[in-house]
C-alpha cells in the first residue's frame, strides 16, 4: 500500500526469499523497493538494513516494525522494550 501511493520501501526480515519476492512484486508493478534479507534478533543486521535504505533512498521516515513478538499481558511502547526483546 505504502509503494502504491508513492513510497520507496525497503522489505527486510526473513525468510529471504519472501523478501525478494515481495520486493520484486513492488517492482514489478512501477514502485521502487529493495530487498535486504534481515533477522531482527541480530543487531548488526538491522544496523546494517537501516544503513542500506538510507544508501539507497537518501533518508529513512517510517518503520513498520511487525515482528513476530508477543509479550502476554503487557502493553508497552516499541522504544520502551529492552534491545534483547
Amino acid at each position: 500500500m505504502m509503494a502504491e501511493q508513492g513510497a520507496s520501501v525497503a522489505i527486510t526480515g526473513v525468510p529471504d526469499d519472501g523478501v525478494v519476492a515481495v520486493a520484486d512484486e513492488i517492482t514489478s508493478a512501477g514502485g521502487s523497493a529493495i530487498a535486504i534479507p534481515t533477522d531482527v534478533t541480530n543487531e548488526s543486521q538491522v544496523e546494517a538494513a537501516v544503513r542500506q535504505t538510507v544508501e539507497k533512498f537518501g533518508r529513512l521516515d517510517i518503520v513498520v516494525s511487525n515482528a513476530g513478538i508477543q509479550m502476554h499481558n503487557e502493553d508497552r511502547n516499541l522504544h520502551a522494550l529492552p534491545e534483547e526483546v
